[in-house]
């Protein structure tokens, strides 16, 4: 019996050893390739301390039978199961994957939105798969999502992500009794649900939850829940959901936080299903095409920083400039250039010039230099006086009126005067 791990260079069911991936407490991922077909894998060794349990094979060889039962392209690939006893190894191989997880990622920032969303959707998507098969990850985090090339940020045609390690995943057809201590939480602490921090089983809306949490991350570059694993868990088991703020140029923002605080609900049954979470980073997806399809902006729509000591006089620059002296004229002398029989004339509504003015100073004083100038210069200005033709027809109309109704009322009162009592 052998009690070291695997070395470079050994040969195991055919795959010769190249390299160290990683390496963990419980099991060590390595870089191979098969000797007859010269194909790359990866080899996940168990670790020879546990070899000898039965619980930790039994639970090893779980995970490779579920991986193998559950496809889809954005799941890892599961070749073969090895146990053998000279040396003892018990370990399976999968196809191997080059690209950096999503925490290499996060280690130099939030990603894009495109980025971030893109990667969520291709997760709801296998975990669609996963739970149709009865089957609960329990450790969806970003160091279990790897991409299959390197991120890049110039392309809108982001990479395709894998979802790994079921180590710790559950099944609807085996006994996770039998497989888990009494007392155990399994999971990362960062990423499990309130009712893993409970102790209680682990459901399809656990998954949700913690695939809301790296969402969260993804776009803000920070994790709901920092800290060391006693703060976590016990900020985990307060009754409301965490707080948090998603940069304001994210698509959809008012819809994708309101679905985010559901899918951190403590309470698995107020969390939406994958199907309303896909919907949302779809729809959120689409406004990202729209936004980089829109026309660009036209060169001549600047914005003017406008003082609010210079404010009174800025419009009328403007309209002087493009106008020139003809409107300031009329708003000062409206009749002065009317003929005395002309009548009143009709102002046309003027071109105003595509501008955007921000106010340095308070805003109900921009606003009301705002309602000056529109009524100073887009109202149309009346007539100050009236002309001297014009009040005499109006004077000679009013008589004229009196008189007639005079008239009626006296030949109303002699007919009436005739008619027998």
């Amino acid at each position: 019996m052998s009690s070291r791990m695997p070395q470079v260079g050994e040969v195991l069911a055919g795959y010769q050893i190249d390299r160290l991936i990683a390496h963990g407490g419980m099991s060590s991922v390595f870089a191979a390739h098969h000797l007859a077909l010269s194909r790359p894998a990866a080899i996940k060794c168990l670790s020879p301390w546990l070899t000898h349990e039965p619980t930790a094979v039994a639970r090893f060889l779980r995970e490779a039978r579920i991986i193998s039962h559950v496809q889809h392209p954005n799941l890892i690939e599961v070749y073969d199961y090895v146990q053998q006893s000279s040396p003892n190894r018990v370990a399976m191989v999968m196809e191997l994957l080059e690209g950096p997880t999503v925490a290499q990622l996060l280690d130099r920032g939030p990603l894009r939105s495109l980025d971030a969303l893109n990667i969520s959707l291709q997760l709801c998507e296998a975990l669609s798969v996963v739970h149709k098969a009865g089957v609960v990850h329990r450790d969806i985090k970003p160091e279990n999502v790897i991409l299959m090339r390197p991120l890049d940020t110039s392309s809108n045609n982001p990479p395709r992500v894998k979802l790994i390690d079921f180590g710790v995943a559950s099944s609807e057809n085996t006994d996770d009794a039998i497989l888990t201590i009494d007392g155990t939480i399994l999971g990362t602490p960062a990423y499990m649900a309130p009712e893993q921090v409970a102790g209680d089983p682990a459901v399809a809306a656990s998954d949700i939850y913690a695939l809301a949490e790296l969402l969260v991350e993804m776009l803000t570059g920070k994790a709901l829940f920092p800290g060391h694993a006693v703060a976590i868990l016990r900020a985990k088991s307060m009754p409301n959901p965490p707080n948090f703020t998603l940069p304001i140029d994210t698509p959809l923002r008012s819809e994708l936080s309101y679905l985010l605080s559901r899918s951190l609900s403590p309470y698995p049954q107020q969390r939406p299903c994958l199907a309303e979470l896909s919907v949302t980073i779809e729809h959120a997806l689409k406004e990202l095409h729209r936004r980089a399809t829109a026309p660009e902006v036209e060169e001549d729509e600047e914005i003017t920083w406008v003082e609010d000591s210079e404010a009174d006089g800025f419009y009328e620059q403007i309209i002087a400039d493009l106008h020139g002296d003809s409107i300031a004229t009329q708003k000062s002398t409206p009749v002065a250039n009317y003929a005395e029989e002309a009548e009143t004339p009709v102002l046309q509504p003027l071109n105003l010039p595509k501008l955007k003015v921000v106010p340095a100073g308070p805003e109900h004083l921009f606003a009301d230099r705002m309602d000056s100038f529109h009524h100073d210069f887009l109202v149309p200005p009346m007539p100050a006086r009236l002309s001297i033709a014009q009040s005499r027809r109006r004077v000679f109309g009013a008589w004229a009126h009196w008189c007639l109704l005079v008239t009626m009322v006296m030949v109303a009162g002699a007919y009436l005067s005739q008619l027998p009592l």
